[in-house]
């Protein structure tokens, strides 16, 4: 962990940027008041009064302060400490107007104050700055907080992960503001895509970990990600990117991962359609089901597709390098720019998916940046040809209740997938290294892995969790290791008071300390090392988790285990 010291810069110029405007605004009203307070107080000090018995007498400062105040508030308690003379009461009679006239100039000044966004703006920004100053544990930020960001601040909040948040509306700032979380997570509204809000942020605080760039702007996007690698360079950067030239200029200077929610997509319709048994795994793993059941089985036959913009290209390449015949349907491209079986149209009219032969197609996918277009085409494509495989996107989470009632086999929802892959990036990096390994194996392989999983948690669902073997993480487990203890895989799922009860979990990989090789399945009997890292799946995880934090539960388990050995 670094241990730069926090430095407090910009919160106190976030501060004095308050004070300065509170002054350059009050100035005026603060001097009016002053000055015909200061000329009342004297004249009635020097204004000599008269006892009941005839004794002069002369106001102090206080009780000429006393009076003015509740004079000039129209509080009036009357003449005090005595009653006044003539000359006194000539002199209040001049001084009471133009005391109240400066009082309400003042009060309303002030009100005015409150209610400038400009200031109330700076309150924000300096309450914001002292929140990041005291964080003292490990936190993303997160740039962006639209449909994406909401879910996965929500999710990280639930894993007890620190964030801080900064997006240029308002309004979304506000809804953070009323989101219930587990965790506080402090918001600043200000373009994420300017270095100086990205440092008031707290991009160079020695605890921010990552810095996730998940904005509707991909050169918002591509400036955070230049600005996050300059001014912190061991910050992890995680950027979304739309476009192929976008994510090529993010890849050249090192960002850690880049997430092309259509890229993603198209992946995983690949798999679907090719790798039955590691569409399988991804879909158990990655989002956690229920065993889950393979979508119905797609028919032979052509593809359709509609919309030949960024998804729809994707979704071509991948069909097209397995040699699956496509149509695609496009309206608003130039000829020469669409492959060469296509239909000039929609595809929300009837007689453009006849043209492109639906009747005998074995699936469509909707892929339009419209979603009213793209349940149009659902619709039409379900009533043309009912068998038909149906794919489509939603691209406003607003419309999840239309999708849900549109029964789509397979449903593209660009926010969710850049919040769940952001998510496991953050929470398991070492799940994204798994896949890639697993996507190079056959299909046999991985059918063993998938009947390993039944095995060990039968239909149950699970949870994916990745261990670091560190002081932060597993303090017991390190210290074990560190006296000569040996610890294995197995010490990781294994009731700690029972040494007989073992949590229904798998190991999936093992990425040993210092080393990019990741080793897939290990066994249960692998001896462990300070500074691997695991990845597992299975039940109770955070019970596992936490019992890796007590040092008696550890050294009990291990006596426990000599016992039973001996």
């Amino acid at each position: 962990m670094r241990s730069k010291p926090v430095t407090g810069g910009n919160g106190d110029r976030s501060t004095d940027a308050v004070i300065v405007y509170v002054m350059r605004r009050m100035r005026a009203p603060l001097i009016t008041l002053i000055v015909v307070l200061s000329v009342s107080l004297l004249g009635l000090v020097l204004i000599p009064g008269q006892e009941p018995d005839g004794t002069p007498w002369h106001m102090s400062f206080f009780e000429a302060f006393y009076f003015v105040s509740y004079t000039a508030t129209t509080i009036g308690f009357g003449e005090l400490p005595y009653p006044f003379n003539a000359a006194q009461r000539l002199w209040v009679t001049f001084m009471i107007y133009p005391t109240v006239i400066a009082w309400l100039y003042a009060f309303g000044a002030i009100l005015s104050l409150i209610q400038d966004p400009v200031f109330r703006h700076a309150l924000l920004e300096s309450a914001y700055s002292r929140h990041v100053r005291r964080i003292k544990t490990p936190f993303h930020l997160v740039c962006g907080y639209g449909d994406t960001g909401q879910i996965l601040v929500r999710t990280l909040s639930q894993e007890n992960q620190q964030m801080v948040v900064i997006d240029i509306d308002q309004g979304a700032i506000d809804e953070l503001r009323i989101e219930e979380l587990k965790l506080f997570v402090p918001g600043l509204s200000a373009d994420a895509a300017k270095s100086a809000h990205l440092i008031k942020a707290g991009i160079t605080h020695p605890y921010c970990h990552t810095v996730v760039a998940i904005t509707d702007d991909d050169r918002a996007n591509l400036k955070i990600a230049i600005s996050s690698k300059l001014l912190n360079p061991k910050v992890q950067v995680i950027c979304r990117a739309e476009s192929k030239g976008i994510e090529d200029n993010m890849a050249s200077f090192g960002t850690d991962r880049i997430i092309n929610p259509f890229n993603s997509f198209a992946d995983t319709l690949e798999v679907f359609l090719f790798s039955a048994e590691k569409f399988r795994l991804r879909k158990r793993l990655f989002d956690c089901y229920t065993n889950p059941k393979l979508p119905q089985q797609v028919a032979q036959g052509h593809w359709i597709i509609c919309g030949f913009g960024r998804l729809g290209q994707a979704v071509y390449q991948r069909l097209a390098s397995h040699g699956l015949p496509t149509v695609v349907i496009e309206a608003n491209r130039p000829v020469e720019s669409l492959p060469e079986a296509h239909v000039i149209g929609r595809g929300t009219e009837a007689v453009t998916l006849m043209e492109a032969d639906i009747l005998h197609a074995a699936g469509i996918v909707a892929a339009t940046d419209d979603d009213a277009d793209n349940l149009s085409i659902i619709m039409t494509a379900r009533e043309l040809h009912p068998r038909l495989y149906l794919v489509g996107r939603q691209n406003v989470r607003a419309n999840d209740a239309l999708f849900d009632a549109a029964a789509i086999h397979m449903r593209m929802q660009i926010n969710r997938i850049v919040a769940n892959h952001a998510t496991s990036f953050i929470a398991t990096p070492l799940f994204h290294l798994f896949m890639a390994q697993v996507q190079a194996r056959p299909e046999p392989y991985v059918a063993g892995i998938n009947t390993r999983l039944n095995n060990v948690m039968g239909e149950a669902a699970g949870d994916l969790w990745q261990l670091n073997l560190t002081v932060d993480d597993a303090p017991a487990i390190c210290r074990a290791i560190a006296n000569g203890q040996t610890m294995m895989i197995r010490h990781l799922i294994m009731d700690p008071w029972s040494c007989v009860v073992t949590r229904p979990a798998v190991p999936l990989a093992l990425q040993r300390h210092g080393t990019d090789e990741v080793v897939l399945m290990p066994e249960l009997t692998t001896q462990l090392a300070a500074g691997d890292s695991i990845l597992l799946f299975g039940r109770d995880h955070k019970v596992c988790l936490n019992s890796r934090f007590s040092i008696e539960a550890v050294e009990f388990m291990l006596q426990n285990e000599r016992a039973a050995m001996a």
